[in-house]
Protein backbone atom coordinates (compact mmCIF):
# COMPACT_ATOMS: atom_id res chain seq x y z
CA UNK A 1 0.00 0.00 0.00
CA UNK A 2 1.33 3.41 -1.12
CA UNK A 3 1.12 6.32 1.76
CA UNK A 4 1.26 9.57 0.05
CA UNK A 5 1.23 13.49 1.05
CA UNK A 6 -1.64 15.54 0.15
CA UNK A 7 -0.09 16.71 -3.05
CA UNK A 8 0.48 13.27 -4.25
CA UNK A 9 4.25 12.61 -3.44
CA UNK A 10 5.30 8.90 -2.83
CA UNK A 11 6.28 8.94 1.17
CA UNK A 12 6.65 5.15 1.57
CA UNK A 13 5.08 1.87 0.44
CA UNK A 14 4.42 -0.79 3.37
CA UNK A 15 3.26 -4.45 2.65
CA UNK A 16 1.71 -6.89 4.84
CA UNK A 17 3.53 -9.85 5.21
CA UNK A 18 0.45 -12.28 4.92
CA UNK A 19 -0.66 -10.31 1.90
CA UNK A 20 2.31 -11.27 -0.42
CA UNK A 21 1.28 -11.78 -3.45
CA UNK A 22 2.25 -15.80 -5.42
CA UNK A 23 5.73 -15.20 -7.35
CA UNK A 24 7.66 -12.43 -7.87
CA UNK A 25 5.71 -8.79 -7.43
CA UNK A 26 7.83 -5.47 -7.61
CA UNK A 27 5.91 -2.53 -5.74
CA UNK A 28 8.19 0.15 -6.69
CA UNK A 29 8.17 1.84 -10.31
CA UNK A 30 11.84 1.21 -11.97
CA UNK A 31 12.56 5.06 -12.22
CA UNK A 32 12.50 4.97 -7.68
CA UNK A 33 15.85 5.50 -6.31
CA UNK A 34 15.81 2.35 -4.09
CA UNK A 35 13.25 -0.65 -5.10
CA UNK A 36 11.09 -2.96 -3.14
CA UNK A 37 10.14 -6.18 -4.09
CA UNK A 38 8.45 -9.54 -2.55
CA UNK A 39 8.44 -13.09 -3.32
CA UNK A 40 6.21 -15.98 -2.63
CA UNK A 41 7.70 -18.80 -4.65
CA UNK A 42 7.15 -22.79 -4.75
CA UNK A 43 9.43 -25.27 -3.33
CA UNK A 44 11.65 -25.99 -6.21
CA UNK A 45 11.95 -22.91 -7.88
CA UNK A 46 15.22 -21.09 -9.27
CA UNK A 47 15.78 -17.28 -9.81
CA UNK A 48 18.89 -17.82 -12.27
CA UNK A 49 22.00 -16.95 -10.84
CA UNK A 50 23.11 -13.30 -11.60
CA UNK A 51 24.97 -10.57 -10.84
CA UNK A 52 24.57 -6.80 -10.49
CA UNK A 53 26.36 -4.67 -12.76
CA UNK A 54 28.20 -1.73 -11.99
CA UNK A 55 26.03 1.37 -12.93
CA UNK A 56 26.76 4.83 -11.66
CA UNK A 57 23.49 6.20 -10.22
CA UNK A 58 22.73 9.52 -8.40
CA UNK A 59 20.71 9.56 -5.50
CA UNK A 60 19.55 12.48 -3.83
CA UNK A 61 17.57 10.81 -0.53
CA UNK A 62 17.90 8.19 2.08
CA UNK A 63 15.26 5.94 1.13
CA UNK A 64 14.67 3.44 4.44
CA UNK A 65 13.03 -0.18 4.85
CA UNK A 66 12.32 -1.67 7.54
CA UNK A 67 11.31 -5.24 8.31
CA UNK A 68 9.64 -6.43 11.86
CA UNK A 69 10.64 -10.07 12.33
CA UNK A 70 8.68 -9.97 15.66
CA UNK A 71 6.45 -7.20 17.46
CA UNK A 72 5.14 -4.50 16.51
CA UNK A 73 5.90 -1.40 15.47
CA UNK A 74 4.29 2.46 14.85
CA UNK A 75 5.11 4.24 11.84
CA UNK A 76 4.01 7.84 12.03
CA UNK A 77 4.52 9.59 8.58
CA UNK A 78 5.31 13.39 7.54
CA UNK A 79 5.55 15.48 4.85
CA UNK A 80 8.41 17.76 3.95
CA UNK A 81 7.27 20.55 5.84
CA UNK A 82 6.94 18.08 9.03
CA UNK A 83 3.05 17.80 8.81
CA UNK A 84 1.29 15.04 10.09
CA UNK A 85 0.25 12.65 7.13
CA UNK A 86 -0.82 9.19 9.32
CA UNK A 87 0.14 6.26 11.36
CA UNK A 88 0.59 2.61 10.86
CA UNK A 89 1.07 -0.58 12.72
CA UNK A 90 3.65 -2.80 11.42
CA UNK A 91 3.62 -6.26 12.87
CA UNK A 92 5.73 -9.82 12.27
CA UNK A 93 6.66 -9.87 8.78
CA UNK A 94 5.49 -6.70 7.33
CA UNK A 95 7.78 -4.39 5.75
CA UNK A 96 7.70 -0.52 4.62
CA UNK A 97 10.28 1.15 2.54
CA UNK A 98 10.41 4.81 3.37
CA UNK A 99 11.37 7.24 0.75
CA UNK A 100 10.31 11.15 1.82
CA UNK A 101 9.23 12.99 4.32
CA UNK A 102 9.51 12.84 7.89
CA UNK A 103 8.99 9.43 10.25
CA UNK A 104 9.02 8.76 13.57
CA UNK A 105 8.81 4.94 15.15
CA UNK A 106 7.28 3.76 18.47
CA UNK A 107 7.53 0.31 19.73
CA UNK A 108 4.12 -0.84 20.30
CA UNK A 109 5.20 -4.64 21.89
CA UNK A 110 9.18 -5.35 22.38
CA UNK A 111 9.63 -5.49 18.33
CA UNK A 112 12.72 -7.05 16.21
CA UNK A 113 13.21 -5.18 12.90
CA UNK A 114 15.92 -4.71 10.37
CA UNK A 115 16.72 -1.56 9.40
CA UNK A 116 18.29 -1.05 5.46
CA UNK A 117 19.28 2.19 4.01
CA UNK A 118 22.08 3.79 1.48
CA UNK A 119 25.14 5.02 2.61
CA UNK A 120 27.39 5.88 3.10
CA UNK A 121 25.83 8.03 6.68
CA UNK A 122 26.74 10.96 8.22
CA UNK A 123 24.36 11.09 11.08
CA UNK A 124 24.95 14.74 12.00
CA UNK A 125 24.01 15.72 8.25
CA UNK A 126 21.66 13.21 6.91
CA UNK A 127 19.22 12.88 10.37
CA UNK A 128 17.27 16.52 11.12
CA UNK A 129 15.27 15.89 14.64
CA UNK A 130 11.86 17.98 14.68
Amino acid sequence: MNITDNNGNLIAIYQKGNEIEKEKNFLTDNSEEFQFGTFNLPKGEIIKNHIHENQERTITGTSEALVILDGELKVTFFDNKKEFISSIILEKSDSIVIYSGGHGLEVINDCKFVEIKQGPYIENKDKTHF
